[in-house]
């Protein structure tokens, strides 16, 4: 039965509904318009529909969608390793800036983790604010900066520091991570706050409750750890007090499967197309030396944008190019559309052909 008391409040005012009665099945589905995340499909009743099983959301390529437990709606959020662009799940970027800040709390005890950890929120917002009333950040808001640390939430590092002035203290990481495309990556990149201890202070500080932990480090190079100023090149001086930040480039790129695998680091050299053979020639270098490592290259048929139902259907079985060995001679991988792969252990170099096989798989 249809009945327009029941469903008249998910419609907008003065939306004009038949009588309550009972309809055929075509009649509701030519005739009713159905509410908002709605449908009619085997009856007369709306029925939920399934945005991210049919591909119908506004979510990002490299975002999840997420149906609630009334599969009313959806909602998106960007994959963990994708970096925040547009709130919601709407934009997630590749690339990005992530910040690791490591901060000292009170004297180790599991009463103090609990107090530790609400001020470790409050000091994550004060450090977001401090970005955002910087010029490292073109354009950006708290908003933004919180979603984008969802999957990254304060942690305690586990036990007391053991040595130093913070000798007995909790320490707590704090990360923080911008897209390339709202940060000044050149001024990010030679920023003298990230050398201020008494700035970060300044900025988290709740009493002596919540301190930046320190560390030893080269003015000119934060990568390095130093005992005196002869530790650093170049006649750079030792900062005894450089604060515990270490900052990263991070990119989406990469695969995440059940099983690890240990890569040697394999470099693509160059990607050529040959119109004789219609195939892709892809030159490798990557190191044969190392033992028990396997050198995968991934290419992808797919075009942007990648709808919610290729990637619900993505099957790593069709990569085009698996070798699973090195110095080893594999052809005829027709599932696959490898026409062959070459290894060349001593030049340390790979050379492998993609060809176009003759029946396409609708996704590969």
């Amino acid at each position: 039965m249809w009945d327009p008391s029941v469903w008249g409040m998910a419609y907008a005012n003065n939306t004009v509904l038949p009588g309550p009665g009972f309809y055929c099945t075509s009649f509701c589905k030519l005739t009713i318009i159905p509410p908002k995340y709605y449908e009619f499909k085997n009856s007369c009743k709306p029925e939920p529909i399934d945005e991210c099983v049919r591909g119908t959301s506004n979510c990002a390529a490299n975002a999840y969608c997420l149906e609630p437990v009334d599969n009313v709606g959806f909602s998106c959020r960007c994959n963990e390793r994708s970096f925040v662009n547009l709130a919601g799940g709407i934009g997630c970027f590749s690339s990005g800036v992530q910040l690791i800040l490591h901060v000292v709390g009170q004297a180790y005890s599991v009463q103090n983790l609990v107090t530790d950890h609400a001020n470790m929120l409050l000091a994550r917002s004060k450090i977001m604010q401090a970005m955002l009333n910087s010029t490292y950040l073109i354009a950006s808001s708290e908003t933004l900066l919180q979603e984008g640390v969802i999957d990254y939430p304060v942690e305690n590092e586990g036990g007391a520091i053991v040595s130093g002035a913070f000798a007995g203290r909790s320490l707590w990481r704090i990360i923080l991570r911008f897209p390339t495309n709202q940060v000044d990556m050149a001024k990010i990149a030679t920023g003298s706050i990230f050398n201020d201890n008494l700035y970060w202070n300044s900025v988290i500080r709740i009493e002596s409750v919540i301190e930046m932990n320190t560390m030893q480090r080269c003015k000119n190079d934060r990568r390095v750890t130093c005992f005196g100023d002869a530790n650093c090149v170049g006649a750079a001086r030792c900062i005894f007090d450089s604060p515990d930040i270490a900052m990263e480039i991070k990119s989406e790129g990469g695969a995440t499967a059940p099983l690890q695998v240990t890569s040697s680091g394999a470099d693509v050299l160059s990607v050529d197309y040959d119109i004789m053979e219609t195939a892709f020639k892809i030159r490798m270098r990557y190191d044969s030396t190392i033992e028990d490592v396997v050198n995968v290259v991934f290419l992808s048929h797919i075009t942007s944008p990648v709808s919610s139902t290729e990637m619900a259907t993505f099957n790593n079985d069709e990569f085009p190019c698996l070798p699973m060995g090195i110095g080893q001679f594999q052809q005829q991988r027709e599932n696959s559309g490898t026409s062959s792969v070459y290894y060349s252990p001593h030049a340390r170099l790979c050379t492998c052909i993609f060809a176009r096989p003759r029946a396409i798989p609708k996704r590969y």
